[in-house]
């Protein structure tokens, strides 16, 4: 499933091109969507599927559960307060 991965990394540069502009609030947007969509990329690769959600939380605990990365854990557990901010900036654009 390369076009997830495609579009994720369209949605990182468009999050690069607005930080340059200073839209900070779209940066946020784009970096959860780019997120999002990578998560889902990595899941399909493993198990051939990805949950119907745009819960970034739920998806990089599926992650995390899927390939047992400890180092994915620690990102997770050290960044928590961010990653729910992200999720947040998802609903309020959205």
């Amino acid at each position: 499933m390369n076009l997830l991965k495609r579009r994720a990394k369209a949605f990182l540069e468009s999050a690069r091109a607005d930080y340059a502009r200073g839209d900070y609030d779209l940066v946020l947007f784009h970096i959860e969507q780019f997120l999002q969509l990578y998560l889902k990329y990595l899941l399909y690769r493993r198990i051939g599927d990805y949950p119907k959600t745009h819960s970034l939380i739920r998806l990089l605990r599926d992650v995390m559960r899927v390939y047992g990365d400890n180092v994915l854990k620690e990102f997770y557990e050290e960044n928590m307060e961010a990653l729910y901010l992200l999720e947040e900036a998802y609903i309020a654009i959205t």
